[in-house]
C-alpha cells in the first residue's frame, strides 16, 4: 500500500489531487524514521512522532 502511495508522490504532477490512506502516510515516515535512527544525531521530534503514533 505504502509503495502506491509513495510512487505517486514521485510522479506528482502539480496542481494534481494526491489523497491516500493515513496507514501509508506512517509507513512512509516509519520507514524514513528507522534510517533517520541509523544516523549519529537522533532529532527530538523523530522521537515525539514514534510517541504519538506507536506509544513509545
Amino acid at each position: 500500500m505504502a509503495t502506491y502511495f509513495r510512487n505517486g508522490l514521485k510522479h506528482y504532477v502539480q496542481g494534481e489531487t494526491l489523497t491516500g490512506p493515513k496507514e501509508a502516510s506512517i509507513e512512509i515516515l516509519d520507514r524514513a524514521i528507522e534510517n533517520y535512527w541509523k544516523l549519529p544525531a537522533q532529532a527530538p521530534l523523530m522521537r515525539r512522532f514514534m510517541a504519538e503514533v506507536h506509544g513509545l
